[in-house]
């Protein structure tokens, strides 16, 4: 377990708000889950983040990269629905990996992320970049349940490209320590990326977050 500095905001005056960064106590993940897709049709092992991609630090984005990799291609004019479960288990407590999704011009995809486990303590760390062509729309709804007295790591970022429209949903129903590094670019015009997310723990009362970005006309 090393310390380390996650979501860095560019501006170096947010320093002196003490805010720029947040501390934190961050432990590899170790025998890995294994993520079990609904619909194969269109996943294949393997893939690579862009270059550019930011994660919420340097060593989370690591350990994401050194585990396993899929890539997603939902084909021009294709609706599709997809859920990925990844469920700790007593041998394989934690998860590292990256997903690489792309929608082509016209696709739409029915996203659907479910954690679980009943662990005491897990780590997980993801990387997710999604990438939509012209008129695609993507909707991704995030369950996590269980899981007491874990660290859950997200990172994601999308790419939108003219009239395509991106949706996030969560809901963080466990967990001791949930931290979302997410970020996007609005490349084309009339593209729409929108969020929210719930986190529900036994001590702390319900903390609903919203987004909404619009770029264009």
């Amino acid at each position: 377990m090393e310390e380390i500095r996650v979501n860095r905001l560019p501006a170096i005056t947010w320093r002196y708000l003490h805010v720029n960064d947040s501390p934190d106590r961050f432990e590899f993940p170790g025998n890995s889950a294994s993520a079990v897709f609904s619909d194969k049709r269109y996943v294949s092992e393997g893939g690579t983040l862009p270059a550019d991609f930011r994660g919420a630090s340097a060593e989370i984005l690591v350990a994401a990269e050194k585990g396993q990799a899929y890539t997603v291609i939902i084909p021009e004019k294709t609706e599709a629905e997809l859920t990925i479960s990844i469920t700790a288990e007593e041998d394989r407590p934690d998860f590292a990996g990256c997903f690489i999704f792309k929608l082509e011009k016209d696709a739409k995809l029915n996203l659907i992320w479910r954690l679980s486990g009943d662990r005491k303590h897990s780590v997980f760390a993801t990387a997710s970049f999604y990438e939509l062509m012209e008129n695609a729309a993507l909707s991704v709804s995030y369950l996590e349940t269980g899981l007491p007295a874990s660290s859950l790591y997200e990172q994601r970022c999308a790419v939108l490209g003219d009239d395509a429209k991106l949706d996030f949903v969560s809901a963080e129903l466990g967990g001791e320590k949930v931290i979302v590094h997410s970020y996007g670019r609005l490349e084309g015009n009339r593209s729409l990326r929108s969020g929210r997310q719930s986190v529900f723990e036994s001590f702390l009362p319900h903390r609903p977050y919203r987004q909404r970005i619009q770029c264009g006309d």
